[in-house]
Formats: C-alpha cells, structure tokens, sequence
C-alpha cells in the first residue's frame, strides 16, 4: 500500500506542477496585457513591463533546480556565493543532483562520485559531501539521485521482454546506491536530505497506445520500481522518490503521439 500510495503521490504532484505552471503562464500575459504596475504585499512593485531589466521583480513558480557535479565540481567559494545568490533571487528552496553514481551495464563496474561503502564499487571522487555542506550552510534541501547507466536507458524498452530481467538489476543496484548514500549522510544531514531522485526518464512511449502493450510497460515498471520502493520503505517511508518523465511528440515510431496517453 505505501508503494502504491508513493506512486499516486508522484503522479498527483506532477499534475500540480502542470497546473501551476499554467495558470503562471496565464497571469503573466494577462499582466502583460494590461501593462499595470502593481505592489504585493511586501512592497515589491511588478514592473514587467519596463525596459530595465534592474527593476523586474523576480516571481518564479520555481522553487527547485537541478545541478550536476561536471558543472559545480571545480567551484571556488566565490562561484558558490554567485549560485546562492541567484536561487535567493528566484526563490530555489530545493536542489536536484542525479549524478552520484554511474553503473556499467556491460561491465557491471560501479562508480560513485562519493565515499562508498558498497562492496566491488569504486570512488572517483568525493563531489557530493560538498553539495550536502552548501545546502545545510544557506538552508536548501537536497534530493539525491540513486544511480545512472552512462549508456543511457535502453532497458526502459519493455516492448523487448530481456529488459524485464535487466531492469530489475539495475534497480537492485539502484536501491544498494540508496541505501549506500542514505547511511552515509542522513544521520549528519537529515534537515537537508529531501529525498531521492530517480534519473532515468520514462518517456510516452508508443506501448502506451493499445490495453495489452501498455500493460506490459506498467508491468515491467513495476518489476522494477518495486524493489527500489521497498528499500525506500525499509529505510525511510516518509522521504519521497522523485523522478523526471519526457515527452517527445515529434519522435519515430518508438513514441506515443496520442495527447490522450
């Protein structure tokens, strides 16, 4: 039931998402329309419609962003503070970073971008203690990926039955790495670990335009998913599992071109 109550979870928070986004969208041509100038209630004037862009009020329905280690890795204290400063400005209050460790499908050869206790795993470096540092110093939150495949994620294909059984071991890494990262910075940093964050990104795939091959994608999901989830409960059930879907409208045959899918 708590899988299944996540998973709802997750769905209903990305119709939400969607819903603010549009009704964003909405007030700023209306705003833009009109070209009235007005106050909230902290005396910030609105003036999107002025030239100078020194006096645009910054109201963002955004309130998380992504950041990868290939881009804050080699960051000076000063860097940091110019980051700071700009999720300030736009009101970030969480921050995503996927990439704490790669897994090898070919090889099985797993490495972490932090010091790991899993057995045959190899550290390439520490960059996630940083992050969990800065975020607990200016008060963010962070969700932490569980993994990635550098070869991308073919075995979200269902539509080939092998990558049933290759899911499903990807996932068993997968929830090794959560487990991996949770013990290693939760106790120290439970104010600023949010959750985690799963990378790949399931897409509208064309399995999902007849009942029967739409079964079998929510099937091979689920054979999956369901060993990450129960991981998750085992080791927190109150932290919730983030992940990105992708919609590609203008892809091959491998996409699901139906708004109603």
């Amino acid at each position: 039931m708590k899988k299944l109550i996540k998973l709802l979870t997750f769905i209903v928070s990305i119709s939400m998402l969607s819903a603010a986004f549009s009704a964003c969208s909405d007030e700023k041509n209306e705003s833009t329309n009109s070209g009235d100038v007005s106050a909230d209630q902290s005396g910030n004037n609105d003036v999107s419609g002025s030239d100078d862009p020194s006096t645009w009020a910054l109201k963002s329905p955004i309130s998380g962003t992504f950041i990868q280690p290939w881009l804050y890795g080699s960051w000076s204290s000063r860097d940091w503070e110019r980051e700071i400063q700009v999720w300030d400005e736009m009101g970030i209050e969480y921050v995503i970073m996927g990439d704490t460790a790669s897994y090898d499908l070919s090889t099985g050869k797993l490495t972490t971008a932090y010091p790991t206790s899993i057995e045959g795993a190899t550290c390439s470096g520490d960059v996630v203690t940083k992050l969990f540092e800065v975020c607990k110093e200016n008060g963010r939150k962070l969700f932490i990926g569980i993994g990635n495949t550098p070869a991308g994620w073919p075995y979200l294909d269902f539509g080939n039955k092998d990558n049933f059984e290759v899911f499903r071991e990807v996932c068993k890494v997968y929830a090794s790495i959560a487990e991996d990262v949770y013990n290693h910075y939760y106790p120290e940093y439970s104010d600023v670990f949010a959750g985690f964050y799963f990378v790949p990104e399931m897409y509208n795939s064309s399995m999902f335009d007849a009942d029967d091959t739409r079964q079998t994608y929510v099937d091979g999901m689920a054979y999956g998913l369901n060993i990450i989830f129960e991981k998750l409960d085992e080791l927190n059930p109150d932290l919730p599992f983030i992940f990105s879907p992708y919609l590609n409208i203008f892809g091959g045959s491998w996409v699901s071109k139906s708004s109603e899918n």
